[in-house]
């Protein structure tokens, strides 16, 4: 018996040490990780095309592991801004959930406005006409949609 008691405990040993091979390893680092600029886009009255109205700011969007950071664009007059600069955490589950923002408080106003809340992801190549990260959300209480069309900015290292 005590022969059987051990010859099993020795299997368990060896199937454990077998098995670690085939864990999964859980990178820390996400692959949103960057720099972005874009637009962020509010479309309210989003079911109904004949009265729909589209708010729209240029934005510089950087992703770190886990964190966000928005800040309006306003070199370009022809997009007045929004919202104002915000910054928040992020997870990635089936989606990417954006946690709530908090405001840098750089001007008045409305943290209704903040891109915060469960977004899909839809990438496509970093093509000089093409939006490398798209991200949606559709709110059916509000009758809105959110949507941040971005594309990794250009390197903006020093050169020395």
């Amino acid at each position: 018996m005590k022969k059987a008691f051990l010859i099993l405990i020795g299997l368990a040993v060896i199937a454990c040490f077998f098995s670690c091979k085939s864990d999964v390893i859980i990178d820390n680092e996400s692959e949103f990780t960057g720099a972005y600029e874009g637009e962020y886009l509010i479309i309210e009255n989003f079911s109904d095309p004949g009265s729909q109205i589209t708010r729209r700011e240029k934005v510089i969007w950087t992703m770190t592991d886990f964190t966000y950071d928005c800040t309006a664009d306003t070199s370009d007059a022809n997009f007045p801004p929004i919202t104002c600069d915000f910054f928040g955490s992020y997870a990635v589950e089936n989606n990417l959930v954006l946690g709530t923002a908090t405001s840098k408080r750089n001007r008045t106003c409305n943290p209704d406005d903040f891109a915060d809340g469960e977004y899909a992801v839809r990438r496509t190549p970093n093509a000089d006409d093409l939006d490398s990260l798209i991200l949606t959300q559709v709110d059916l209480e509000l009758n809105e949609q959110r949507i941040l069309r971005l594309k990794q900015a250009e390197d903006t290292t020093d050169v020395q």
